[in-house]
């Protein structure tokens, strides 16, 4: 097997993978039940917790806890638009209008893979709608053999390659080797399925951005 295939991880992880079925590769908005209105800096944990407001959540389904999928808002854009909108009303009466200043966490947005209605893909470093596309783009094109997608963040690393067809997911963090993730599936299917993602979410932060007049997605250096 080729020192590019292997990667960072042993040279045998990719027999370690674990096959998927019936996946869905998508792009995720948070959905936050409440918004923290306490001290910016040195809370507490019991702060944390309790210094929220409540925030009713949207009309719409939530097939992986905290999020939706773009696969899921599709003809409901105007209900996901509604909640974002009563979000930004409680941060700035409760003053909290400093979390409206970023994506992250009340408007991140990150790719997922979905398995058996379970999340088993995180992009953990991604907070807004470039880095999302970035990533899905690169997905789309994954049909040839090679590295699709690698990166490196404090320690944890996620790297995607394909090889005959197949397209590996390995996810590991030093800290927790016991927690490392290997899975695989058909290169086609994902390609197929970050491609179709791209453009709901590309239609879907235009339709958003157009409801509440501000762009809230993405990062402003």
């Amino acid at each position: 097997m080729s020192t590019l295939l292997d990667g960072p991880m042993d040279a045998g992880w990719m027999d370690r993978a674990r096959p998927l079925d019936e996946i869905l590769v998508d792009a995720a908005l948070c959905i936050s039940d409440s918004v923290y209105h306490g001290p910016v800096n040195g809370f507490s944990r019991e702060e944390w917790g309790s210094l929220r407001e409540p925030v009713e959540p949207p009309d719409l389904p939530c097939r992986v806890p905290g999020v939706v999928v773009t696969d899921d808002a599709r003809g409901r854009e105007d209900a996901l638009a509604a909640y974002y909108e009563r979000l930004v009303d409680v941060a700035r009466r409760c003053g909290a209008s400093v979390a409206l200043a970023r994506p992250f966490p009340y408007f991140r947005v990150t790719p997922v893979v979905v398995a058996a209605g379970e999340q088993v893909v995180s992009f953990d470093w991604t907070d807004d709608v470039a880095e999302t596309s970035h990533i899905l783009r690169a997905l789309a094109g994954g049909g040839d053999d090679g590295v699709v997608w690698d990166d490196v963040d404090e320690g944890w690393f996620i790297y995607v390659v394909v090889q005959d067809g197949v397209l590996f997911i390995g996810q590991f963090d030093p800290d927790r080797p016991r927690e490392e993730l290997v899975l695989r599936a058909d290169a086609r299917v994902v390609a197929e399925q970050a491609a179709a993602a791209l453009d709901r979410l590309t239609r879907l932060h235009a339709h958003l951005v157009e409801s509440l007049g501000h762009d809230y997605w993405t990062s402003r250096h």
